[in-house]
C-alpha cells in the first residue's frame, strides 16, 4: 500500500484577513449597493492611523532638546514625510479590495448561520468604534506635540506651574530681571518670567540667575558642599560653562 509522504500538505483555502472582514461590512453598509472606493479609502485611513499611532506616542516622551533638534531639521515640524505612506496604501488597497473580493467574502459569510454572521457584524462595529477613538486620540497626541513645538519656537513653552521654583537660601528663587529659575522632576534648571510663563524649559544641569540679559549655565558637573558650612551651603562645579539669552540660545 502506497503511503502519503509525511511532508506533503493538503492545500487549504486561505482564510480572510482582518481587513477583508472590514472591507466586506463597509461595502455591506454602504447605501445603493456598495461603493468600493469608499471601502478601500476607509481601510487606508485605518491602516495609516495604525502606522502613525506608535509615532504619536513616542513623540510625547521626547525631552525638550530632542524636540528642539527635530524642529531644527524639519522646518516648522510639518512631519511631511509621515504623510507619504498614505497614497501608497490607497493605491495598494484599490488594487486588492475590488468587487471580486467582496463576492469572495459574500460566499464566505454565506456558509455560516445567521447568528454567526451577526457576531461578525458586531465585531466589525466594535472595531470601527475603537478605530475612531484611536484616530481621535492620535490627533490629540499630535496636537500636543505641535503645541509643544510652537511653544519652543516662540519661547513661551509650558506654564511654569508645571515645575517647582528653584530654592535659594531656604526660599524660592527671587525674580531677577523679570526671570526666576525653575526645576523639573529630574533636577534640571530652567527659567520662567514673573507672570508664570516658562521662558526656557528645564534642561540644564545648573544655571545662575540672569544678569545683563544673559545667564551662565552648564550641562555637566556636580553639586558640592561649601567647606565649613555644615551642609547648609553648596556650589556647582563644572568645567563647561557657557551663557544663554532669554530664549535659551547659546551666546558666543
Amino acid at each position: 500500500m502506497k503511503k502519503a509522504s509525511p511532508h506533503k500538505r493538503t492545500s487549504l483555502p486561505k482564510l480572510p484577513g482582518f481587513f477583508d472582514h472590514l472591507f466586506y461590512w463597509l461595502w455591506y453598509y454602504t447605501p445603493s449597493g456598495g461603493m468600493p472606493d469608499r471601502s478601500f479609502a476607509v481601510i487606508s485611513v485605518v491602516q495609516f492611523a495604525c502606522l502613525l499611532f506608535p509615532v504619536a506616542v513616542v513623540l510625547q516622551f521626547l525631552d525638550t532638546p530632542a524636540v528642539r533638534f527635530l524642529y531644527e531639521i524639519d522646518d516648522r515640524l510639518t512631519l511631511f514625510p509621515l504623510i507619504l505612506p498614505f497614497p501608497v496604501l490607497v493605491w495598494r488597497n484599490m488594487r486588492i479590495y475590488t468587487e471580486e473580493r467582496y463576492r469572495m467574502m459574500h460566499d464566505f459569510y454565506g456558509a455560516f448561520h445567521v447568528s454567526v454572521r451577526q457576531r461578525y457584524r458586531l465585531r466589525f462595529l466594535v472595531c470601527m468604534v475603537l478605530a475612531v477613538l484611536a484616530i481621535l486620540l492620535e490627533i490629540w497626541l499630535f496636537t500636543l506635540y505641535h503645541d509643544r513645538c510652537t511653544a519652543i519656537s516662540s519661547g513661551s513653552s509650558h506654564p511654569a506651574s508645571l515645575y517647582v521654583p528653584y530654592r535659594y537660601d531656604n526660599g524660592y528663587d527671587p525674580v531677577q530681571e523679570g526671570v526666576y529659575r525653575i526645576v523639573d522632576e529630574k533636577g534640571r534648571i530652567g527659567y520662567a518670567d514673573e507672570h508664570g510663563n516658562t521662558l526656557i524649559e528645564p534642561r540644564f544641569a545648573f544655571g545662575f540667575p540672569f544678569e545683563n540679559g544673559k545667564a551662565k549655565v552648564t550641562d555637566t558637573g556636580e553639586q558640592k558642599e561649601v567647606p565649613g558650612s555644615d551642609g547648609e551651603y553648596h556650589y556647582w562645579e563644572s568645567d563647561d560653562w557657557y551663557y544663554i539669552d532669554r530664549k535659551g540660545q547659546r551666546i558666543e
